[in-house]
């Protein structure tokens, strides 16, 4: 029996992952972003530097060491590390991450995370352009979202007569979770005026303005809808924020902003998607690609035409047991669309049968005349 909040992903389940990571990761490639692996462990002071209060109680630790809960803080301390770096250094990362809390739907203890950063550069360019990628990617997708912005010097100029002001972030972080009479519940126990929360309900872009200059200069040039409620859960964010929505689940599938000054770093910023809560509202239509090879009494004339396809770059599965052609054939469309089938007539003539399993159609050509792109 698997733990709680952590899954098996295998056959039709682990296509679909990696197709959802294949279409991010063509985008982090094409804009320009660098490939980055960082071990699961960090030291336990490294990933508690940066991680806020909260984050303490969701690492999973062993002695002095802890498993990763994200990909920002591995990034940050790589680039302390390195300080010969050119930048800007633009990274992405696609692997798991893991938090010990409690599991609930959509909410797992190990988890595959998609991050693009951005280490040097000041200019709100930067975040134009991971919000932009980001539009592009859902797009390929086919997953329509919504993009929600906030700004960490218009909730600190909000907040600054508050003595709690990492409880009060992390109050308003939970909106979307428990709803506005929740919030104003939790924010009266500390003796905070709950009527903040209706304020902010009636609050406006323009609105920003008299708070923070900088803020509202920057979200006006981003493309996503202005939400005073988004704070993001870590402490260490100190610009604009993002969050990515989609109705089809009751929780964010990505997020990231500004985190300028971590480790020493003087300009960052990043975005994250969320692999796993992608995949369980990705609408997948089972693809499948490859070539199963079947064959009677003639093997080594199916390992031939096997050669033949994967010389062309065709995933090939060759039959490898002394079976029935009925059982060959359940065996493969467990797992392929097309099946090539051949037999003592077809290495005498020079032909194979090309059959399409999900649309219960075959051919017999000519070995000739065969050609194995049509299967891509």
């Amino acid at each position: 029996m698997i733990p709680a909040g952590f899954r098996d992903f295998s056959l039709d389940a682990y296509r679909k992952k990696y197709h959802i990571i294949e279409i991010i990761k063509k985008y982090f490639v094409l804009y320009g972003y660098q490939p980055l692996e960082t071990p699961a462990f960090e030291y336990l002071s490294t990933l508690t530097k940066k991680g806020g209060e909260e984050i303490k109680e969701q690492i999973f630790y062993f002695d002095d060491l802890g498993l990763r809960f994200d990909h920002t803080v591995p990034l940050m301390r790589f680039v302390s590390d390195h300080l010969e770096l050119p930048k800007p250094f633009k990274r992405y990362a696609i692997g798991k991450v893991w938090r010990n809390e409690e599991p609930q739907k959509m909410r797992y203890r190990e988890f595959t995370q998609a991050d693009a950063d951005i280490i040097g550069v000041k200019e709100i360019y930067a975040s134009q352009e991971l919000l932009e990628m980001t539009y592009k990617v859902f797009q390929e997708l086919n997953l329509p979202i919504t993009i929600t912005i906030n700004h960490k010097a218009f909730l600190e100029e909000l907040a600054k007569d508050i003595e709690d002001k990492g409880f009060f972030f992390r109050t308003l972080d939970k909106m979307d979770r428990f709803g506005k009479e929740w919030v104003k519940k939790e924010l009266s126990k500390k003796g905070i005026n709950e009527t903040i929360v209706d304020e902010l309900e009636q609050m406006t872009l323009e609105d920003v303005k008299s708070y923070s200059e900088k803020a509202y200069q920057d979200l006006v040039s981003l493309p996503g809808q202005f939400n005073p409620f988004l704070v993001r859960g870590l402490d260490y964010y100190t610009g604009e924020l993002f969050e990515i929505k989609t109705t089809k689940a009751h929780v964010s599938i990505g997020g990231g902003g500004r985190y300028d000054g971590m480790f020493g770093s003087d300009y960052n910023v990043g975005i994250s998607y969320g692999v796993d809560r992608i995949y369980d509202i990705y609408p997948w239509n089972g693809e499948r690609k490859g070539v199963f090879v079947a064959w009677v009494k003639e093997y080594n004339y199916a390992k031939e035409i096997a050669n033949i396809l994967r010389n062309s770059g065709i995933q090939t599965q060759l039959n490898l047991q002394e079976r029935s052609l009925k059982k060959q054939l359940e065996y493969a469309s467990k797992f392929y669309n097309w099946v090539i089938i051949v037999g003592p007539r077809d290495k005498e003539a020079k032909t194979l049968t090309l059959r399409n399993l999900k649309e219960s159609k075959e051919k017999t050509i000519k070995l000739e005349e065969f050609n194995p792109t049509e299967l891509q």
